[in-house]
């Protein structure tokens, strides 16, 4: 007997694409300051981003991250429109595709983490630090 496992892949769009946009939008913002160098800036909303909002809610909005990415990573790969979340809201950068992957892998491990009760504030820290590394 084989110990492969088949994965379901979710290739439907969630109906809601509004509540899509508002986490992206601040994920793109928290993304800039670390860019620009505002690290103060950056820190404070960590904070207070990690203060407003409990443990499962930090889920939801990294789930809601990962579907950034994937529309990126689908792009690349000439998948059309109709598979696409299509929120408006872009990374502003070019990349490869194994550093899209790798953010996919860093945001999944990141959630996973929580999931097992890490510091949200440090592991929410150190996904942005390591995004950043790989703009």
């Amino acid at each position: 007997m084989s110990r492969c496992q088949k994965l379901r892949l979710n290739y439907a769009i969630p109906k809601n694409i509004e509540e899509f946009k508002e986490p992206q939008k601040e994920f793109v913002l928290m993304l800039e300051q670390l860019e620009k160098n505002r690290l103060f800036d950056f820190f404070r909303t960590i904070d207070s981003f990690v203060k407003k909002n409990e443990r499962e809610d930090i889920e939801r909005w990294l789930e809601k991250i990962i579907f950034l990415y994937r529309d990126v990573y689908l792009k690349q790969h000439s998948v059309g429109n109709e598979m696409l979340l299509k929120t408006g809201i872009e990374t502003g950068v070019f990349l490869s595709e194994n550093s899209v992957v790798t953010i996919l892998e860093d945001l999944l491990e990141t959630k996973e983490r929580i999931r097992y009760n890490v510091n949200l504030k440090l592991g929410l820290e150190n996904l942005f630090l390591q995004i950043n590394q790989l703009y």
